[in-house]
């Protein structure tokens, strides 16, 4: 991964930056363990935590998994993405609509099943996924009462104000619910303090699906 140097910044200026994430990354939960849902909307990104996060959810909770993506202005952000992490990177990317390349990642590394996934292919901005996910949703046999959107945090908070915006004070919407999956840290690099090459890291705890944890104890 390359990594873009930045001169160090004062303690206040990262903690004024990690306010506004926090912020952003607009999270309905307080514990691990989001509430019980009929159905996860993950949008489409280049955030593997996120992705990961959703599809844990997806999983746990056996509930059907909506991917929202198309072909946007930042869709090479997920293929560079794939093409870096060391297990999804088998995937085929380019090309391809986001929602089809995260459902490769949904089937064959979190084993949720072709019938959970609702794939919606189409939307290329933040407005189009919301308003494409509930014309989706709008289709599905069981209505769908309450949902959880996860996005990347640092986009979490204007998704989930688009989503409520494009159903307004609709009585039969679902009740939308915020996950970022991972709220991001900035920090200095502790190795390289006090030097021109000091470098911001943004810290994250990595989601693992199963077979990849078992496959980590035999060693």
């Amino acid at each position: 991964m390359n990594i873009t140097p930045f001169p160090t910044l004062s303690p206040a200026t990262i903690d004024a930056i990690n306010v506004i994430g926090q912020w952003l990354a607009q999270d309905d939960f307080s514990g691990e363990v989001p509430y019980q849902a009929d159905c996860v909307i993950l949008a489409g990104n280049a955030v593997m935590p996120t992705i990961d996060a959703a599809c844990k959810i997806a999983r746990d909770q056996q509930i059907p998994l909506l991917i929202s993506g198309g072909i946007g202005h930042s869709t090479t952000f997920l293929y560079s993405a794939i093409a870096q992490h060391p297990h999804y990177n088998t995937i085929r990317t380019t090309g391809r609509a986001e929602a089809t390349i995260l459902a490769d990642i949904a089937h064959q590394f979190w084993h949720i099943p072709h019938e959970k996934i609702w794939i919606e292919d189409q939307s290329t901005n933040c407005g189009e996924n919301a308003r494409f996910s509930i014309a989706l949703l709008n289709q599905a046999v069981e209505r769908v009462h309450t949902a959880i959107v996860v996005q990347d945090p640092t986009m979490q908070r204007r998704t989930m104000a688009t989503f409520r915006r494009m159903t307004g004070d609709n009585p039969d919407a679902p009740r939308w619910l915020s996950y970022p999956g991972f709220v991001p840290q900035l920090g200095n690099n502790a190795d390289s303090v006090g030097n021109d090459s000091n470098l911001l890291i943004v810290f994250y705890v990595q989601i693992m699906p199963d077979d990849f944890v078992m496959q980590l104890h035999r060693f």
